[in-house]
């Protein structure tokens, strides 16, 4: 492999991209490689960012073809280990419960509600293993997150609650007035597992948020893909840019809670 891999400091930040990942590794600059891990083998893209070491990995594939409910969360989470990352930023499409949540607006998830039901949650199906998880989010990355929106004059809006629905349809006009009266305000399908394997795994995590529509039913509005490929794609530079200046900044706190989840 790749020599930097040897030398990187004990920091290095992995991306998860949404959508766009060879275009964000493209980008970047960063090279193609194919890691294999028990779960499936995953390809990345790795290289520096203003000589920090990043990895970037795009949830759905290269060619974008593997729906929320296919992905193979198990083998990006791992691969990502497995090269050294100590933190992940995850970027997340996500519908809006809230008219004042407006579309393209860039958001911090700080909790989930988890609807999924059909997927494989955990590397342990074998033995009861259990990770605290009352903040499936880091703090810490998140305060590099919004510093470094601060530092571009980006509005970044944080505490969220991200509810994670199982796709691939959208929600019914009952299920968002549902995700409502429970507290959550961004409405996606990526976050599960994800983000709980990330915590197996003992690593930060933490998830850029763009809206994309407002939720089904929210002013009468019926969502469609088209809107959140057009909204994912206006966006891309200022999702790019934010993702340049975290990975600048990103700097692992050794202490972090994250790296040694109660089990």
């Amino acid at each position: 492999g790749p020599g930097w891999e040897l030398e990187a400091k004990p920091t290095m930040l992995g991306i998860i991209a949404s959508s766009g990942a060879k275009q964000l590794g493209e980008q970047l600059g960063l090279d193609s490689q194919v890691v294999d891990t028990q779960w499936g083998a995953v390809q990345l893209r790795t290289g520096q960012i203003e000589d920090r070491p990043v990895v970037c990995v795009a949830r759905h594939g290269e060619s974008t073809v593997v729906p929320p409910h296919r992905v193979n969360y198990r083998a990006n989470i791992a691969a990502l280990s497995s090269v050294g990352c100590t933190g992940i930023l995850a970027t997340n499409a996500v519908g809006s419960l809230h008219a004042k949540i407006k579309p393209s607006m860039l958001c911090l998830a700080d909790q989930i509600l988890d609807f999924t039901k059909n997927r494989c949650l955990t590397f342990h199906e074998d033995e009861i293993l259990c990770v605290d998880f009352t903040t499936p989010y880091c703090s810490h990355l998140q305060q590099v997150a919004l510093a470094a929106a601060q530092s571009l004059s980006q509005q970044l809006h944080a505490g969220m609650v991200y509810a994670c629905m199982e796709g691939p349809r959208f929600e019914t006009a009952a299920e968002i007035r549902m995700l409502q009266i429970l507290g959550a305000d961004l409405v996606g399908m990526t976050a599960i597992p994800e983000a709980a394997l990330a915590r197996e795994k003992g690593l930060c995590y933490a998830s850029l948020c763009v809206v994309t529509n407002l939720a089904a039913g929210v002013e009468s509005h019926h969502p469609s893909s088209s809107e959140v490929t057009a909204t994912m794609q206006e966006s891309w530079d200022i999702v790019l840019n934010l993702t340049r200046a975290i990975a600048r900044a990103y700097d692992d706190d050794p202490a972090c809670p994250c790296h040694s989840p109660t089990l």
